[in-house]
């Protein structure tokens, strides 16, 4: 082993609790800068094909899995977050929920690429929390279920509010005031 893997071995063993959690926080928040700018570089208007615009979604979205799943699981190695065959894959998954109930939360997925990603931190924390022993991984497994559950169930009530809100915005912007019936219908006579 290198010198300064050993350095960087003993330093990530002697660290506490709370120095694992905020150090998985700042890794959520370095991923989430870096899979955010990879997925705003793709989206740069350029004059190309169709083909090329999908194909360029595709590949920016393999390309912002594939930072979060080896910055997880290579940032819980070094942190030591134990046990790691467990907290690492946990991690991803789990990041991978919490980013997709943020993303189908927004109609026609138009989300800003940061906010698409402010879903990582807690989570890793979360995790790296959960990890630990006593009542730190009671608090933290708590908390992951908690927000795995709102990942879950928030984002299709919070679409359809979305949605109302701009049908609304978009029928009061019409230069003639709307007429809709209050009660039934009235009942044909013949």
């Amino acid at each position: 082993m290198a010198d300064g893997d050993r350095q960087l071995a003993a330093a990530a063993a002697g660290l506490s609790t709370a120095e694992r959690v905020a150090g998985a926080a700042v890794l959520g928040l370095v991923i989430a800068v870096l899979v955010a700018a990879i997925w705003r570089a793709a989206s740069e208007p350029r004059p190309v094909r169709d083909v090329d615009r999908i194909g360029r979604a595709v590949v920016s979205l393999a390309a912002g899995a594939a930072v979060t799943a080896a910055g997880c699981l290579a940032g819980f190695a070094v942190l030591q977050v134990r046990p790691w065959p467990v907290t690492g894959p946990a991690a991803v998954v789990a990041a991978g929920v919490v980013i997709g109930g943020i993303v189908t939360a927004v109609p026609a997925g138009h989300v800003p690429h940061w906010w698409a990603m402010t879903g990582l931190p807690p989570v890793l924390s979360l995790v790296a929390l959960a990890a630990a022993s006593g009542w730190p991984q009671l608090a933290g497994l708590v908390g992951l279920v908690a927000l795995l559950a709102a990942a879950r169930a928030l984002p299709a009530p919070l679409h359809g509010a979305i949605q109302r809100r701009g049908q609304r915005a978009r029928l009061g912007a019409w230069p003639f005031p709307l007429m809709s019936p209050v009660g039934p219908p009235p009942a044909c006579t013949r």
